[in-house]
């Protein structure tokens, strides 16, 4: 067992680290990554392929960074899901913030439909592709893991930022608002999906561990 763990097991406990990843997420990793897409955005054309590949990549990797500092907390991994969820809502606060400086001449109906993709739909992508690599980030530090098992989750994580992307470039391409409806029911459903998939495994995971005293 690694004894630099240190255990949290209710809320709490888990509180600072709780405001350090949304913290993390509202200042650090928004600043990084608008850095770095502001200097990639002069070396390749801002199109469809800098939105659906090359921001989620950025995103993931600066939000996620912020539980190597924290790594000794991770004992449980529903902790790393929580932490990688006040990451992703955190870097979505201010996402959402500087998004709607440039949506702040518009209608008054354009920006409500403005505010309901951003806040329910990137909110709930951000807290879910996070989620799920701070998930797979807890098991690779409590377990000791090779740090090729986080390749899946990592992938899994871009995967979803940039399903989210496409289908958000696509509708304020073509001006479709269904397609803004169905990114925000991606959002959501994908949500409800990775939360019982991880509680299920969990609860699982807890049945079938052997009993000490046996």
């Amino acid at each position: 067992m690694n004894r630099n763990i240190i255990h949290t097991s209710n809320f709490k406990e888990r509180l600072p680290i709780v405001l350090f990843c949304l913290l993390w997420g509202i200042a650090i990793a928004s600043a990084i990554s608008y850095i770095l897409e502001s200097y990639l955005s002069q070396i390749i054309s801002v199109s469809f392929l800098f939105f659906v590949i090359f921001v989620p990549i950025i995103e993931e990797s600066t939000k996620i960074s912020g539980l190597f500092f924290i790594k000794k907390w991770l004992n449980e991994s529903n902790t790393g899901f929580l932490l990688g969820i006040s990451a992703g809502i955190g870097f979505a606060i201010t996402e959402t913030f500087i998004y709607g400086l440039k949506y702040s001449n518009q209608a008054f109906l354009v920006i409500i439909a403005f505010l309901f993709l951003r806040i329910i739909g990137a909110g709930i992508m951000h807290a879910s592709s996070t989620g799920i690599l701070g998930y797979g980030y807890a098991n690779y530090t409590k377990n000791k893991k090779p740090f090729t098992y986080l390749i899946p989750f990592f992938t899994s994580a871009i995967m979803i930022h940039a399903l989210f992307n496409l289908i958000t470039f696509s509708a304020q391409s073509f001006n479709q608002v269904f397609l803004i409806l169905l990114s925000v029911l991606f959002s959501l459903i994908l949500m409800l999906i990775l939360t019982k998939k991880i509680y299920l495994f969990e609860k699982n995971k807890k049945t079938f561990q052997p009993n000490p005293s046996n």
